[in-house]
């Protein structure tokens, strides 16, 4: 049987931010050996199998490729239950506290960083009337982005630690710096995944990519008015884009991104409707997010996977769904409703839309 314990090696040590020379350092050794370990040129001696597997907190049979990784094993299960059972049930604290445990046992877990980094920025969004509270949150969840964003060898963490930031620092004051900083550290749009993908040969694929990279930038326009602008600019362009996404899909064949866009927009509208006065209008909108949600759903056959109808994505593969996706969408549209639902009561204003 052919030993894959070199790459294992490796891939541990990348997994946990170490050089070869950290790792020497620790077992006594020089980083060649390392090196041609992970090269598969040569296999770790006997006696040094237990100090690896100890130093990267993993079984020997791990190593050999005989069991589970037992590491892997706790990390999903605490992960499943900070993000299932004690999320849902609002334990925000105890969630938090689940994290920082785990991570004393595992500090260089970079998914659980993020995952705490989350949920801090979350719990600081609900902290609003208690505003010391909010910003000890914020500083925290900063702090543990921060880390993944400078130590992470992983670029989807670090990108997504960027995601994470840019949210905390705008909501935190006196950040400005802090943004032009990470900015500067990120690529330019045009060196973006999307744009690059444009360019591809194959003329189907390249225009595909082309819309998706131009509806995300559109739709980055609409969050902006949300905040900047006031709501009829909002609406308007949110019917626009709405219009560019049914001209690019005809058929109404859309695919994942461009359900996210348009639940998005919908939703969007039907709030700003409701806060201006408009509840005939926001009536008519939700009836069209539930119309599309319930679409949505019926594509995936009423179990895992949505297969696209049209014959120019005939090729495409499908893309899994679950039903915690399609409850998080139903979720959001539901909270904002109640959102307007319970300002509406504050204000005396007009409760037709919520009878109805």
């Amino acid at each position: 049987m052919q030993l894959n314990i070199g790459e294992t090696i490796r891939q541990l040590r990348r997994r946990d931010g170490r050089t070869q020379q950290e790792m020497a350092d620790m077992l006594g050794i020089t980083p060649q050996a390392i090196s041609r370990w992970e090269a598969g040129v040569a296999y770790p001696d006997i006696e040094i199998i237990p100090k690896i597997a100890d130093y990267f907190d993993v079984s020997t049979d791990f190593l050999y490729g005989r069991a589970p990784n037992e590491r892997e094993i706790e990390i999903e299960r605490v992960r499943g239950t900070v993000w299932g059972r004690l999320k849902e049930e609002k334990r925000w604290s105890e969630a938090c506290e689940l994290l920082r445990l785990t991570l004393k046992r595992y500090p260089k877990e970079y998914r659980l960083m993020m995952d705490l980094s989350s949920l801090l920025h979350l719990r600081s969004m609900r902290e609003k009337e208690q505003a010391q509270q909010a910003d000890e949150l914020r500083a925290e969840s900063i702090e543990w982005a921060e880390r993944v964003l400078a130590e992470c060898p992983e670029s989807d963490l670090r990108y997504e630690a960027a995601f994470q930031l840019k949210h905390t620092y705008c909501c935190h004051c006196g950040m400005d710096f802090k943004i032009r900083s990470l900015a500067d550290s990120m690529p330019p749009l045009s060196l973006s995944r999307e744009n690059i993908l444009c360019y591809v040969s194959d003329e189907r694929e390249a225009a595909r990519n082309c819309r998706k990279y131009s509806l995300n930038c559109l739709r980055e326009m609409v969050y902006f008015l949300r905040w900047h602008s006031n709501g009829q600019d909002s609406i308007a362009v949110s019917r626009m884009l709405i219009g560019i996404i049914r001209t690019y899909f005809p058929d109404e064949d859309y695919e994942y991104e461009q359900y996210e866009a348009l639940f998005f927009l919908y939703a969007g509208m039907v709030h700003t409707e409701l806060e201006y006065g408009a509840p005939e209008q926001g009536l008519k909108d939700l009836e069209d997010l539930c119309t599309l949600l319930e679409k949505f759903y019926r594509l995936a056959d009423g179990k895992t996977e949505y297969h696209h109808t049209s014959p120019a994505l005939a090729e495409l593969p499908g893309y899994p769904l679950s039903d915690a996706l399609m409850g998080n969408f139903w979720r959001y549209c539901t909270n904002i409703l109640l959102e307007d639902e319970r300002t509406a009561e504050r204000s005396g204003g007009d409760q037709r839309f919520f009878r109805t």
